[in-house]
């Protein structure tokens, strides 16, 4: 079974209906090929949508991140963000801290940001092919 880390950016194109990685995924995960997961960084990003003034927008959105595993960020997450931060492997602390966690839990990363993550070889980027 692949395990995968869901990045802010995948979750809001879903909710746009902008692109099919994480339609792909949630049928993995149905038929249980896949497990999905996030971080309270991901939930925090996806949650300053402005729509989301709208209560019943807002639990709709909330409803949605319910149906990932949450991953807490754990010391040990926090001392390999620093450690990429101190390498400037990643420049911003919510992208090291989604790296690390991924890094960590053995997560491949769905994202369209692999710019922000190429420095980090370890990582292992997930592929819809």
């Amino acid at each position: 079974m692949v395990k995968v880390f869901v990045d802010t950016d995948i979750l809001i194109d879903f909710t746009y209906k902008k692109n099919k990685i994480l339609y792909k995924l949630i049928v993995e995960q149905k038929a249980g090929k896949a497990e999905l997961f996030i971080n309270p960084v991901v939930c925090a990003e996806f949650l300053t949508d402005r729509k989301l003034l709208d209560t019943q927008k807002l639990e709709e959105a909330c409803g949605f991140l319910d149906s990932f595993h949450m991953i807490e960020i754990t010391a040990k997450i926090g001392f390999l963000a620093g450690q990429l931060l101190r390498e400037q492997k990643i420049p911003l602390l919510s992208d090291t801290l989604i790296a690390a966690t991924c890094l960590v839990h053995d997560f491949s990363l769905a994202t369209r940001n692999i710019k922000h993550f190429e420095k980090v070889p370890e990582l292992s980027i997930y592929s819809t092919v």
